[in-house]
């Protein structure tokens, strides 16, 4: 079938093969740069979100290491302290607790920037949205009740003895705070670690396509070039190569492309044009044969009837040499007849 179609349906075919593999290797390359960027951005957003939760599950461990350490030395004696904390005790507590309070702020700045990112749109999250939700509610809700305790007055560590009741509600809502943030970032993580390994399956996966894309596409490139090669490159080489030994003198070559396009119709083309001017020169050297045969009978004849003429002038020539005596002779005849005429016109006596 590929014999019998036309060139310039080859040609547009592999055209045609060759832009849609160009625009494909071109919207691969597209789609993995787009993909890579939203990759990176998914990454960093996750990345952002584990920090966020790290940081989170950090500073509530140190707001509770923060009131454990301010009520040991709440609870402490007063005759244990050095000099200068028994001296002014309170404002040794105001200032335990402002560092207390720290945390507490910074948890809470933590705990808002973490809400705001369910907040944003934009962001792709690691756990599903109403989880998520649901955890930090919790969350908030614990520190909602452990800001509730007004936990960060310092009148509260400095006399320990009548809010012992109090402080304990502080570290049970402490300890819960702590345990749910610990749950939240555990959960995180976990979710982090599904979707790496999510990540590296899916990377997988996309890297073995490109291998066999790549290697569909060296296949059919290498079969396109093939088919080019036969069926378009060489039949005119086998076409050039013909047309230059007929030029040549070589009028019984036949070109055979073996295909049925418009080359093989050039090609027919010029084996008859071959032909036709071969019987051509055959009918001009036979001519020419003939009229060699006539130009030598001609010869020959002339040379004949040249050697008539010579024979010819030569025959008057003796004749001339001849007549010149003969005249001579016949002049005295003449001239003898005459006298004896006259003398027979004498008489007889004379």
């Amino acid at each position: 079938m590929l014999k019998r179609t036309s060139i310039r349906t080859k040609l547009t075919v592999t055209l045609a093969v060759f832009s849609v593999v160009f625009f494909a290797l071109v919207s691969a390359v597209v789609l993995s740069i787009g993909a890579y960027k939203n990759l990176a951005a998914e990454l960093a957003q996750h990345s952002r979100e584990v920090q966020l939760v790290s940081d989170l599950h950090i500073t509530a461990y140190e707001l509770r290491g923060s009131y454990e350490s301010q009520k040991v030395v709440a609870s402490q004696e007063h005759g244990l302290l050095s000099s200068d904390l028994s001296e002014n005790r309170l404002s040794y507590f105001v200032q335990r607790g402002a560092h207390f309070e720290f945390f507490g702020n910074k948890f809470e700045m933590n705990l808002e920037e973490c809400c705001g990112l369910s907040k944003s749109r934009s962001t792709t999250l690691l756990m599903p949205e109403l989880e998520r939700a649901d955890r930090l509610a919790v969350i908030k809700s614990q520190f909602a009740s452990f800001k509730k305790l007004e936990p960060f007055s310092s009148k509260l560590y400095f006399i320990p003895e009548y809010n012992g009741e109090k402080l304990d509600q502080i570290g049970v809502s402490l300890g819960s705070l702590r345990d749910e943030c610990v749950k939240h970032a555990e959960a995180t993580h976990d979710a982090f670690t599904a979707y790496s390994d999510r990540t590296r399956v899916q990377a997988r996966f996309w890297r073995n396509v490109a291998w066999v894309c790549a290697v569909v596409m060296l296949a059919l490139v290498a079969t396109l070039v093939w088919l080019f090669n036969s069926y378009v490159a060489k039949p005119f080489r086998t076409l050039i190569d013909g047309s230059r030994l007929v030029a040549g003198g070589e009028f019984k070559h036949q070109i055979d492309l073996g295909t049925e396009d418009e080359l093989s119709e050039l090609a027919q083309a010029m084996n008859q044009m071959t032909d036709n001017f071969r019987s051509t020169l055959e009918e001009l050297n036979v001519t020419c044969a003939g009229l060699d045969r006539e130009v030598k009978e001609r010869t020959r004849e002339v040379i004949q009837n040249e050697q008539l003429a010579s024979v010819g002038f030569l025959a008057a020539g003796v004749a001339h040499e001849i007549n010149n005596p003969l005249a001579t002779i016949a002049m005295s005849a003449e001239v003898l007849q005459s006298r004896l005429s006259d003398l027979a016109m004498l008489p007889a006596e004379q």
